[in-house]
């Protein structure tokens, strides 16, 4: 009997505490929930930026990439100018025709003398004038003449040219000529002037 009575105490105790334990974590869970509620609302709500699907960044690199121009747009190319090669070769420089008084005065062997001045019947050099011939033989100023031959010449214009005109060739010295036909007339000589012999014409030309 005592034994049964023991056995009935110890069931009635292990109820009470397994109703106890009970009671305990039904206050307890309460706590906890509470405060793991609490925490959850102290934390903000943050939300994990959610990834751009493919297509969509695709689309926006194809909107990023500059557009191409339009036909219209488009810049001409500057033109490809060529400067041609320089050539060695000099450019030759066109001459101008000379005229036929420069030809002949060119071509003329007779340079005019200084001081020797024709007029009709009449020749002067320097400080001698004849109606006749100057014999030029001697020293002038210090300076030495010989007088070889002397001649008259005429042309029609100064386009024409120079002709001897007969019998008035002369040994001896520089004579005179009186003229009998228009046109225009020098006398031209041969001299040598401190030795150096050259040819001569009259400084002036005798129109008639």
């Amino acid at each position: 009997m005592k034994s049964i009575f023991m056995a009935l105490w110890c069931f009635c105790f292990m109820l009470i505490a397994v109703i106890g334990c009970d009671q305990e974590m039904n206050i307890v869970m309460p706590v906890v929930e509470d405060v793991m509620d609490t925490d959850q609302k102290d934390e903000p709500d943050t939300e994990m930026p959610r990834s751009q699907p493919i297509a969509e960044v695709e689309q926006d690199a194809e909107m990023t990439e500059p557009a191409e121009p339009e036909p219209d747009d488009e810049v001409d190319p500057e033109p490809n100018v060529q400067t041609p090669p320089a050539s060695d070769e000099e450019t030759p420089v066109p001459t101008t025709d000379m005229t036929e008084e420069t030809m002949e005065e060119t071509d003329d062997p007779y340079q005019p003398l200084e001081g020797l001045i024709v007029s009709n019947g009449r020749v002067q050099f320097l400080f001698s004038s004849a109606g006749g011939c100057i014999q030029l033989k001697g020293t002038i100023n210090g300076v030495r003449y010989t007088a070889h031959y002397s001649e008259w010449q005429r042309r029609e214009d100064a386009e024409s040219p120079w002709i001897d005109i007969p019998d008035t060739m002369n040994n001896s010295g520089l004579c005179a000529y009186s003229p009998t036909r228009s046109g225009q007339y020098r006398m031209v000589c041969e001299i040598s002037i401190d030795g150096e012999r050259g040819k001569y014409a009259s400084e002036n030309i005798l129109e008639i």
